[in-house]
């Protein structure tokens, strides 16, 4: 789950560098400076990736969006608004693999993730996308 989330994010990275250098927001780009991750066990790295989805869907990307929505940049605004909304079914999966881990549920052996928007879905692959309508042989499968 955690590779297909990394993945994920790179897709969010690469569309908003895509969309930063149309809407010549930046002339080169963008690049972005990671500190090492520090790993730990199972629980504390979903705490950590529901507290870090959770402020991205509800504080980040409405803020980003609501500065592209005042400058009149409407598709930097629906992305925000899409990629906020991935982030939330981010939280969620994490959220209800926390509540399986606890119940001590058999976990998910794959998850299969959406190529254009990074939505996550555990178990199978959906029939499309939910979020963008890719269709299911597009996803990628992380075991």
């Amino acid at each position: 789950m955690f590779r297909a989330a990394s993945a994920a994010e790179a897709i969010h990275a690469k569309l908003l560098n895509e969309i930063a250098m149309s809407s010549k927001l930046s002339t080169k780009a963008l690049t972005a400076n990671i500190a090492a991750i520090k790993t730990s066990t199972d629980a504390d790295n979903l705490k950590s990736g529901i507290a870090g989805e959770t402020y991205e869907y509800t504080k980040m990307y409405p803020a980003f969006s609501k500065v592209a929505t005042s400058e009149n940049n409407k598709n930097v605004a629906d992305l925000m608004n899409r990629t906020g909304a991935v982030e939330k079914t981010h939280a969620a999966l994490y959220t209800k693999t926390m509540q399986d881990l606890n119940a001590n549920k058999t976990l998910p052996t794959g998850y299969y993730l959406c190529p254009v928007c990074g939505y996550i879905e555990a178990g199978n692959a959906p029939s499309k996308c939910p979020l963008c309508n890719a269709t299911a042989s597009s996803f990628q499968a992380f075991n």
